[in-house]
């Protein structure tokens, strides 16, 4: 005779199973969006801002990395069904699981990455690990779902505090 499983077992396999439930679609975040400079930061002077104080070699091999990891791309489209599906200008898109499992992107440098994405505090939270460093990407819509905000964190354990700047995009109509 075959006992049923205890109930901690059962509790412990609905949370993992809930956990993985793909994230619904949302209105709104599907088209084209175009930056808007203006309302932007300006990542180099952030670049700059971010390595003062720090020597002449250990700041010219971070100003490398961070230029060459926070790009800022004149427009984005995005499209969210079954997967996030995020084109970053002329890059190859970013398809990421709207389940939170990982998918993989491999950026027009070569850089590889793991990806995932999930949902927090209503926005999506869109995670690049690379080799060495975290790419955080937080897409907010604005209410009437016309603006878009794009808060990117680099995160590394050899760079402390982890660098952070904001790009503002509009819909294209």
């Amino acid at each position: 005779m075959r006992l049923p499983p205890p109930p901690v077992l059962l509790a412990t396999l609905s949370l993992v199973v809930r956990a993985q439930a793909p994230l619904p679609p949302q209105a709104g975040w599907d088209g084209e969006w175009r930056l808007l400079p203006g309302e932007s930061d300006r990542v180099d002077a952030l670049i700059e801002e971010h390595l003062k104080g720090r020597n002449f070699a250990a700041k010219l091999l971070w100003k490398r990395k961070l230029t060459a990891a926070c790009r800022t791309y004149p427009n984005l489209d995005l499209l969210f069904g079954s997967q996030f599906r995020v084109t970053f200008g002329r890059e190859l898109p970013a398809d990421t699981p709207a389940d939170g499992s990982r998918g993989a992107w491999i950026r027009s440098d070569g850089e590889r990455f793991q990806v995932f994405l999930r949902q927090e505090e209503g926005r999506l939270v869109q995670t690049f690990q690379g080799k060495g460093y975290t790419l955080t990407h937080a897409y907010t819509l604005d209410r009437g779902s016309r603006n878009l905000e794009l808060r990117v964190t680099y995160a590394s354990p050899r760079l402390e505090p982890p660098f952070s700047y904001r790009m503002a995009y509009r819909k294209v109509e």
